[in-house]
C-alpha cells in the first residue's frame, strides 16, 4: 500500500540481504542486472524485453535562482566527459546536513549541463523517505509516475509498459517523487532495470542519493553508478564529510564544497 510519509518496504530488505554479483556492475560490465531473494526463480530465456522510456509533459517548472553558478562552472563539463568514459550514470551525495543543497546544486548541474546538450539529461531522486524536488521545482508529479509508485506498480501486479520521466520545459528530463510515495524499494530487482532503461535513453543520468540511506540502499546504489559527485557545505565538518561518503570512496571522481 502506498504511503504518504513512511511506510513499510515492498520489498524484503533484510540486514544480511545477498550481495549483487559482482559481475552486474554498470562499472564492471555495462549491464545491470540485480540479486534475487532466496527462493525467487528467475529464468533470463524467458525474461521480458527491457522496458523503454516514455516522456510525459507536465506544468513548466520554476527553476530557483541559481545561486551556485560561479562554484559549479565547468563541472557540467567534466561531467560530461566522464559520461564517455567512466560512464554514464552519476550520483550525487551530501551529507545529511547539506540534502537541501544538494538538491539546488543537482538541478543547477542539470540545468548547465542541458544548456549544451538539451533533452540528453535526465535528473532522478532516489530519497524516497524525504525527497525534495518536487517543492522545489514547483511541480505536481502525474499520480502513479513517482518513481517509487512506478516501481511499486511493477512490484505488486507486474504491470508491463514504459518507464514514465517528466518534462516540465527545462531543457532535461526529471524523474520524481510524488505526494504519494514508496520507500524501502532501492534493493528491489526494478531498481536497476529502471537506470538500466535511463542509462540506454540519455547521455547523461543524474541521481540524487538519500540523506540517510541505509547499508543495503548505499550498496544498490553503489551497483547502478558509474561514478559519484559528492557534495557539501563549507560549514560541514570534515568528520561528517568523511562518515557519510566512506562507502563510496571509490566511485567519488570530485569532491565540492559549497557555500550553504
Amino acid at each position: 500500500t502506498l504511503v504518504s510519509n513512511t511506510a513499510t518496504p515492498s520489498a524484503p530488505r533484510p540486514d544480511d540481504a545477498p550481495p549483487r554479483d559482482a559481475t552486474s556492475s554498470a562499472a564492471t560490465s555495462g549491464t545491470l542486472t540485480s540479486a534475487s531473494w532466496p527462493g525467487q526463480q528467475t529464468s533470463s530465456s524467458s525474461a521480458p524485453p527491457p522496458r523503454t522510456i516514455s516522456v510525459q509533459r507536465i506544468r513548466p517548472a520554476t527553476l530557483p535562482r541559481a545561486k551556485l553558478t560561479t562554484h559549479l562552472r565547468g563541472v557540467g563539463r567534466e561531467l560530461l566527459d566522464s559520461a564517455e568514459t567512466s560512464g554514464r550514470v552519476v550520483l550525487l551525495t551530501a551529507p545529511p546536513p547539506d540534502a537541501d543543497l544538494l538538491a539546488r546544486a543537482a538541478v543547477e548541474l542539470a540545468s548547465q549541463v542541458s544548456a549544451s546538450r538539451p533533452g540528453e539529461v535526465v535528473l532522478g531522486e532516489t530519497d524516497f523517505e524525504r525527497p525534495r524536488l518536487r517543492e522545489l521545482l514547483n511541480v505536481e508529479v502525474p499520480f502513479g509516475k513517482g518513481l517509487s509508485e512506478q516501481i511499486h506498480g511493477v512490484v505488486r501486479s507486474a504491470q508491463s509498459g514504459p518507464w514514465t520521466v517528466m518534462d516540465a520545459d527545462l531543457g532535461f528530463h526529471l524523474l520524481l517523487e510524488g505526494r504519494i510515495r514508496s520507500p524501502g524499494l532501492l534493493w528491489s530487482q526494478e531498481f536497476p532495470e529502471v537506470v538500466d532503461a535511463l542509462r540506454r535513453r540519455y547521455r547523461l543520468v543524474l541521481l540524487i542519493a538519500p540523506a540517510r540511506p541505509s547499508p543495503v540502499d548505499e550498496q544498490a546504489l553503489r551497483d547502478v553508478c558509474d561514478a559519484a559527485l559528492a557534495i557539501s557545505s563549507t560549514s560541514t565538518s570534515e568528520q561528517v564529510r568523511a562518515a557519510h561518503w566512506r562507502r563510496l570512496e571509490d566511485k567519488v571522481i570530485r569532491t565540492l564544497r559549497l557555500p550553504g
